[in-house]
């Protein structure tokens, strides 16, 4: 049975890594993006960025791959922003 500690961190990682998908679909469903803020965006990028080299250094694979999705996402908003935005 996994620790408290496993499922809260577990738990942490699953909704770091999804909460921008809300913002992805409607932002591809209104195509209007004028109140995302460039400034959110590229931090998420830069959080996401050194997330991976921090799970890289540790070689903690939940670590990386959470955190090349939440990147991953972040780069998505970034494309739409700029094409819509």
């Amino acid at each position: 049975m996994p620790s408290f500690t496993a499922i809260i961190g577990t738990g942490a990682t699953l909704l770091s890594s999804i909460k921008t998908i809300p913002q992805i679909i409607k932002s591809l469903r209104t195509k209007r993006l004028q109140d995302l803020s460039h400034g959110w965006i590229l931090l998420g990028i830069a959080s996401g960025y050194f997330w991976i080299v921090y799970g890289l250094l540790l070689r903690d694979f939940p670590l990386i791959s959470s955190s090349v999705f939440t990147l991953g996402s972040f780069l998505v908003l970034f494309y739409l922003k700029r094409k819509y935005g």
